[in-house]
Order: structure tokens, then C-alpha cells, then sequence
């Protein structure tokens, strides 16, 4: 039984902020890296509630805020407020708040 996966299609500047964060921007399984432990937690609350896959969401909400950011620092990148959201805050600043049960990390 062959299954059968919905490819994307990146453009290069999508593909320059996915690839240091995505292990692989082909195929359906890939590994998170270097993200904050608050960016990972707020993408995996909001990707439970979305159509988008992983990869497009981590672009259309939480890209802007990684940029940039020193990796090593949660609280660098829990204080930036500069994505886009419908409650008019950042996801990594409403990151924090999240109880820890709903935190998921990927090693």
C-alpha cells in the first residue's frame, strides 16, 4: 500500500526561513530545530487548530518573529511582538502563558 502526502511548493525566500528550522522542506517527515521551546509550543497549539500544514503556518505567524532572534534566549523571543495574529499579540509572547501540558518538544 503505497500512502500518499500533499507536496508544497516553497518559494526561495520561503524555503531561506523554513531551512533553518525544518530538516526537511520535501517530504512529510521532517524534524523541528532550532526553535525556541515557547515557539514550538504556540505552533503546535495553533497547528491543532488549523488546515495549514506545519511548514506554511510556522511561515504565515511565527516566521517574523524567529528571524532575527537569538535562538538561545526564550525570553528574547517570548517579548517580540511583531507577527501577525488575530488577537493583536504575537504568538511567542502568548507562548509563555500556555499551561505545560500543552507544550510539545521535539528533540
Amino acid at each position: 500500500m503505497t500512502d500518499t502526502y500533499v507536496s508544497e511548493a516553497f518559494t526561495p525566500e520561503e524555503r531561506a526561513l523554513l531551512e533553518p528550522h525544518f530538516s526537511n522542506l520535501e517530504g512529510p517527515v521532517f524534524a523541528l530545530t532550532n526553535l525556541p521551546e515557547a515557539v514550538k509550543g504556540a505552533m503546535f497549539a495553533r497547528y491543532s487548530r488549523t488546515t495549514k500544514s506545519l511548514r506554511r503556518l510556522f511561515l504565515d505567524e511565527f516566521a517574523d518573529d524567529v528571524a532575527g532572534v537569538d535562538i538561545g534566549s526564550v525570553t528574547a523571543a517570548s517579548t517580540r511582538t511583531s507577527a501577525r495574529s488575530v488577537s493583536g499579540s504575537s504568538p511567542t509572547t502568548r507562548a509563555p502563558r500556555l499551561r505545560p501540558s500543552t507544550v510539545v518538544t521535539l528533540t
